[in-house]
C-alpha cells in the first residue's frame, strides 16, 4: 500500500477530483472493501482475515457493510451470514475488463466507502484510495 505522507502535499488536489460524498454514514458503522475479482488467487484475502482483525483489533460497530467485486462469493455471504452485514455491490467483477463495463457501480462503490468513518480492507489500492480520501479516522 502507498503511504498517505507521500502524497499529503496533494491530498487536497487530489480530493477535489472528487465531489464531496453526500452523506456521512453513522459514526460507529463499519465498511470492509472485499477484494476478490480480478485480485487474483494469489493475493486473496479471506473472510477469516477479516474477523480475526476485527476481533484482535476490538473494533465495535453498529452495523457492517459489505463492499466487494464478487458480492454472491462464499466470503461475501459468511459476512452476511455472521456479520449479518448488509452487501452494497451489486456488480460481479471478475476482469478489468468487467470494470469497464461496471465503471458506474464501482464509482458508486468508491463513493460509499468514502462515507464510513471506520473502514477495514486488504490489499486494495482502490480501498486505500477510499480510504485516504474519506474523513475517516
Amino acid at each position: 500500500m502507498d503511504n498517505p505522507q507521500n502524497y499529503s502535499n496533494y491530498l487536497n488536489k487530489i480530493n477535489s477530483f472528487f465531489p464531496a460524498v453526500p452523506t456521512k454514514r453513522d459514526h460507529d458503522e463499519l465498511v470492509i472493501h472485499l477484494r476478490l475479482g480480478d485480485n487474483g488467487p494469489n493475493v486473496y484475502t479471506p473472510f477469516e482475515w477479516y474477523k480475526k482483525a476485527i476481533e484482535d483489533n476490538k473494533i465495535t460497530f453498529t452495523k457492517m457493510f459489505l463492499v466487494t467485486d464478487e458480492p454472491q462469493s462464499a466470503d461475501a455471504l459468511k459476512f452476511k451470514e455472521y456479520y449479518n452485514a448488509t452487501i452494497f455491490s451489486s456488480a460481479t467483477i471478475i476482469s478489468t475488463n468487467d470494470r469497464a463495463k461496471y465503471q458506474d457501480q464501482t464509482i458508486s462503490d468508491f463513493n460509499f466507502i468514502r462515507q464510513f468513518n471506520k473502514i477495514l480492507f486488504s490489499s486494495s489500492t482502490f480501498a486505500w484510495w477510499a480510504a485516504v480520501l474519506s474523513e475517516a479516522e
